[in-house]
Parts: structure tokens; C-alpha cells; sequence
């Protein structure tokens, strides 16, 4: 069996791009942030996350740029069991992290 650490907040649910509806990784939420730092518009931004499926629109560059999306920083950490290797972005093995 595999197991990760991820994010949580303070009840304990996950965060970031752990959580289960997460389309962008916490390296995208960076490059966004940088991308307006360089000058960038909403729409342009949006345009770079084309090849996700779906992809984002305006107002969610607009949202995490604003604080209202992605904005809750880390409490704890919580090891989970990984079903999937292709959901996995850091697997570590059980010995790594013992329950104990």
C-alpha cells in the first residue's frame, strides 16, 4: 500500500491541490499570481489553462487572485491511502510515515 500527506484546514478537510474537485496544483496558483504580476489580464491567464479540462474561466483567475478561492492556508498535515498511482502526486511508502 502507498500512502501521501496531504493539506487539511482546521477541520480537517483537505485543501489545495489535494482536494478532490482541485483542477489547478499549488505550482499553478503560483504562475497565476505571477502572470498578473507581469501584466496580464483575467482573460489572458484563463487562456494559459486551456489544456485543462475544461479549463478555468475569468472569474476564477479573478477569485484566487482576490483571495476567494484557494485561500486557506494549510493547519496540519493528514496521511491518506492512495488508491490510484495516477492520482498521485507524492507517494510515499507506509514505513516513510508509521501510524504510530
Amino acid at each position: 500500500m502507498n500512502y501521501k500527506l496531504v493539506f487539511v484546514n482546521d477541520r480537517g478537510k483537505r485543501i489545495g491541490q489535494d482536494h478532490h474537485r482541485a483542477k489547478l496544483t499549488d505550482a499553478d496558483i503560483d504562475l497565476i499570481f505571477e502572470l498578473r504580476e507581469a501584466g496580464l489580464s483575467y482573460l489572458e491567464i484563463a487562456g494559459k489553462f486551456d489544456d485543462i479540462e475544461g479549463g478555468i474561466s475569468r472569474s476564477t483567475v479573478r477569485d484566487i487572485l482576490k483571495g476567494r478561492r484557494r485561500a486557506q492556508l494549510p493547519a496540519a498535515t493528514k496521511r491518506v491511502l492512495v488508491r490510484s498511482m495516477a492520482l498521485a502526486w507524492g507517494v510515499a511508502s507506509p514505513e516513510e510515515f508509521p501510524l504510530a
